[in-house]
């Protein structure tokens, strides 16, 4: 049978999908995205103003995302973190926040991040295949 499109919807060469060689070797491989992800109960709401040098009226916003522009000049210093983010109240004067990052974030960060204090405190190392989406067309 002839297609013209075939979409994979996982890690190609984890896949053992019997293919011809020359399309096999098309494919480059993908490398898996090692994420730390850490939950954290905190007595306070905001994150540490002092931390990020927040020197507005408000709050600091309850979610921070960063970006990696060394990638594009070979740097190697990385953030810190790749997202912090509020999520909810649990509790009477427990919040909720969610942490990603490329590295296990250490208990003296979150102390310095948190300036109210951490109750709790959940860390959880998760390996991503990158999705892979390929168009061949096959004849």
């Amino acid at each position: 049978m002839d297609y013209d499109a075939v979409i994979i919807a996982a890690p190609f060469h984890q896949t053992d999908i019997d293919v011809p060689t020359d399309i096999y070797t098309q494919v480059p491989p993908q490398p898996y995205v090692h994420l730390h992800t850490t939950f954290v109960i905190s007595t306070s709401r905001d994150l540490s103003s002092e931390y990020f040098e927040w020197k507005g009226k408000s709050a600091v916003p309850h979610e921070i995302l960063t970006t990696f522009d060394g990638v594009r000049t070979n740097e190697t210093d990385r953030p810190e973190f790749n997202s912090v983010a509020y999520n909810r109240r649990v509790g009477d004067d427990e919040y909720a926040f969610k942490i990603f990052s490329d590295k296990e974030m250490s208990d003296e960060w979150l102390e310095k991040m948190f300036p109210g204090g951490v109750k709790w405190v959940y860390r959880k190392l998760v390996s991503w295949g990158t999705l892979l989406c390929s168009y061949n067309h096959l004849s």
